[in-house]
């Protein structure tokens, strides 16, 4: 009978023109790591999860062959773009399996090779005994971690029988001691207006010291299509940049930012936002995508030690997707922010009623809710709300506003930045102009009222109120 020959796609080279300082990394993390961030993240502690994290194992490159029927494995490789491992990386693996094998499990291992141990020649077996690998490693590996917890269990209970009253409580001046206190580190933007609205204390002379708090998670929830990628773009540029002197003659820039897109290729983000932002010899940036799995996200963590990490978007991570799923997450990201002492912000989509998507419980988990919204008046800005923002104040809010490749921030003492033409040479003045009665400037109000009128609709009363004749 024919031998039917094995045919792949193999994933075209692209030249994408990425330059060297943004790019993409995905290290290889080991399956017991795998295995065990899936028994905690999704709580499959169960006799029958088996299946269920074998399918998580299932959706990385080195775990291919444990996909058993040939059209399943050539239909994920073309969806992943990933290329089946040649018969030289099998017989790699088989021999690495070889050596960690017993006496009966080295001779079936050894039954997939030819004499010379140099070929593949019963492939459906080697799949066969890969899945039963990785079943086992489940097995084992969730038997370890019920010990382990049941021996934890143990110990606290000795613990409590030694000692009298609730030792885990602590009076609240013991907490205000000197050498308990964590002090809050403030990280400065380089903008008065943004530093005053992440939050701020007051130092010795009353001077306010503002900026982001190191160790936050930032939780950003808006429509789609409002911006909220431009402006994390934007924001990681002004982080991630040269060191710069503030207003306050503080250092800012200079930090290490790791920007998790999920939404596009890290090569097709970088052309279309990326690229008109930062610059390869100035920012240091680093771009992975949001397919493979948190401990993979937590392995880049410790090999880039970012100072900055941005999740864009939580609702394009597989691991997120139900409410109680996105809350585990975001225990484990809020752990790293505090562990590695990095910022993290996490783009997420809100519903038809601008609620924040990810459960009633997921606002309550963050240190900080930033709300966006579509300027009702101009169609180019938007207005971010900071809704929550525990340990400094809230409610405040920042308007930006889209220029041709990225956002701006709008100074609300100058309001729009109005292109000045030769058809309308003072409203580039006008634009300078705010009206006090409705804190809008008066280029954009005139604009309106000129629209209002071509489509024949009466301009309201009081329109102009609170203008000046010098200022008019």
């Amino acid at each position: 009978m024919p031998t039917k020959k094995r045919t792949t796609k193999k994933a075209p080279n692209r030249k994408t023109g990425t330059p060297d300082r943004i790019e993409f990394v995905a290290p290889t993390t080991p399956n017991d790591h795998l295995i065990r961030d899936a028994i905690k993240v999704f709580n499959l502690s169960g006799s029958d999860d088996g299946p269920q994290i074998l399918g998580l194992l299932q959706q990385h490159r080195q775990n291919i062959d444990t996909i058993i029927d040939d059209d399943e494995r050539v239909a994920l490789c073309a969806e992943k773009g990933w290329e089946e491992p040649t018969e030289a990386e099998r017989v790699a693996i088989i021999h690495d399996f070889i050596k960690s094998s017993g006496e009966k499990s080295e001779s079936e291992w050894v039954s997939c090779l030819s004499a010379d141990r140099r070929r593949v020649v019963d492939l459906p077996k080697y799949f066969k005994l890969r899945a039963q690998r990785l079943r086992e490693q489940i097995r084992q590996i969730r038997r370890k971690m019920r010990e382990a917890e049941k021996k934890m269990q143990r110990e606290m209970s000795a613990h409590q029988s030694q000692i009298e009253g609730n030792p885990l409580s602590v009076s609240w001046a013991t907490a205000l001691d000197d050498e308990a206190h964590i002090p809050i580190e403030r990280v400065p933007t380089g903008d008065p207006l943004l530093d005053e609205w992440f939050g701020f204390e007051l130092g010795e002379n009353g001077e306010k010291i503002g900026g982001m708090t190191q160790g936050h998670t930032y939780l950003v929830g808006a429509e789609r299509g409002m911006g909220k990628t431009r402006w994390l773009v934007e924001m990681c540029g002004r982080l991630c940049g040269p060191r710069q002197i503030d207003y306050m003659g503080r250092e800012y820039g200079g930090m290490r930012g790791l920007y998790i897109q999920g939404e596009e290729t890290p090569q097709r983000f970088a052309k279309m936002f990326a690229s008109k932002v930062w610059r390869p010899d100035v920012h240091d940036v680093h771009l992975s995508d949001t397919a493979v799995f948190m401990a993979q996200h937590e392995s880049l963590i410790r090999q880039l030690r970012p100072q900055l990490v941005i999740i864009d978007s939580k609702d394009m991570m597989k691991d997120w997707r139900h409410p109680r799923d996105a809350e585990n997450a975001v225990k484990l990201y809020n752990h790293w922010a505090e562990k590695y002492g990095f910022i993290l912000f996490v783009i997420s989509h809100v519903n038809a009623k601008g609620e924040i998507k990810g459960g009633t419980n997921l606002p309550h988990m963050v240190r900080a809710v930033i709300k966006g919204y579509k300027d009702q008046h101009d169609p180019h800005s938007f207005h971010l709300l900071m809704d929550k923002n525990r340990g400094s104040q809230a409610n405040g809010t920042v308007r930006w506003r889209h220029e041709e490749d990225t956002v701006h921030l709008v100074d609300p003492k100058k309001g729009h930045t109005v292109v000045k033409t030769e058809l309308s040479p003072d409203m580039a003045v006008l634009s300078e102009t705010v009206i006090e009665a409705t804190s809008r400037p008066v280029s954009s109000t005139l604009l309106d009222a000129v629209e209002a009128a071509e489509r024949g609709d009466a301009v309201e009363a009081g329109t102009f109120d609170g203008l000046d004749d010098s200022e008019g």
